[in-house]
C-alpha cells in the first residue's frame, strides 16, 4: 500500500494496512466510513485507538439507542446468559415465546412472531412466505430491505427481471397501475417506512390499495419499528 493511501486517517496506519489484508475493503470499511478507528466506547462517547474521546451523535447508526455498554442492557443480557445459556439444540424456550406473545400485542398486525439474526434475513423470508402463500411471483418493493440477491436492486427504479423485483420508488400511482397490470402474479408489496421522507397518509393509501386488489402488503420496520413509537409505523402511525 502507497504512503498517499494513509494520509489524513487518523488511528494507527499498521492497523488500517492489517485490517484491508484481513477483513475489510477500502470503499466501503474505510472511505466510507468515519476515520478512525474503535477501541472501546461508553455511553455517547467513542474512544479511538489514537486515545481520543470522540461523540457519536449516530447512536451507531440507530442501534444503539440507550448507549454503549448501558449497564441495565449489560447485565440483563449477562444474567440471561449465567442463569439460562445461549445456544440450544431447539428453537423454542420460554424466554422466545413470553418475547413472541408480547409482540404480537404491541403491534396490531402481529398473529406469530419469528426470530431473525438480520434484519436482511427476516424480509427475505418474509418475500419468501409471501410468494409461497400466494403463488404470484412478481415482488412489489420501495426502500431498502437487505443485500440479499432478491434485492440487489435497490436504488434504481424498475424492473429487474433476474429476480421478478419492481421497484415503484414509493409512487403511489406506479402501485396503483402495477397491481391492476399484473393481477394475481404480484406475490406481495414491500415498503420501507421512511416517516422522515414520506407522510404516514401515504403508507396508509398504499396499505389500503394492497387491500382493494387483495395483495399482501408487507412493512419492513427493522429501522422505524419501535424507534417510531411504542407499536412502530404499524402501530403507532395506524397503518393496517
Amino acid at each position: 500500500m502507497s504512503k498517499n493511501c494513509l494520509i489524513g486517517w487518523a488511528g494507527i496506519p499498521d492497523l488500517f494496512q492489517r485490517a484491508e489484508q484481513s477483513t475489510s475493503v477500502r470503499w466501503y470499511d474505510v472511505e466510507a466510513r468515519p476515520r478512525f478507528i474503535v477501541e472501546s466506547a461508553l455511553g455517547a462517547w467513542l474512544r479511538d485507538t489514537d486515545d481520543r474521546a470522540i461523540l457519536d451523535m449516530t447512536s451507531a447508526n440507530g442501534t444503539v439507542l440507550l448507549g454503549y455498554r448501558n449497564q441495565d442492557v449489560t447485565n440483563a443480557l449477562v444474567r440471561q446468559i449465567t442463569d439460562h445459556g445461549a445456544m440450544f439444540p431447539t428453537t423454542l424456550t420460554r424466554r422466545r415465546i413470553e418475547l413472541a406473545e408480547r409482540l404480537c400485542a404491541l403491534y396490531p398486525a402481529g398473529e406469530k412472531a419469528v426470530f431473525f439474526r438480520t434484519g436482511s434475513d427476516g424480509t427475505s423470508a418474509a418475500v419468501r412466505m409471501a410468494r409461497a402463500a400466494t403463488g404470484g411471483r412478481f415482488i412489489l418493493s420501495s426502500g431498502y430491505h437487505g443485500w440479499h440477491d432478491w434485492h440487489l436492486q435497490f436504488g434504481h427504479t424498475g424492473f429487474d427481471p433476474n429476480t421478478d423485483t419492481i421497484h415503484f420508488g414509493y409512487s403511489l400511482e406506479a402501485l396503483e397501475y402495477l397491481l391492476a397490470e399484473l393481477g394475481n402474479a404480484v406475490g406481495g408489496v414491500i415498503v420501507t417506512p421512511e416517516p422522515g421522507w414520506h407522510s404516514l397518509t401515504l403508507y396508509r393509501e398504499m396499505a389500503a390499495c394492497c387491500a382493494r386488489h387483495r395483495t399482501l402488503f408487507m412493512m419492513d420496520e427493522v429501522m422505524s419499528g419501535l424507534r417510531y413509537g411504542p407499536q412502530g409505523v404499524n402501530g403507532s402511525g395506524e397503518v393496517p
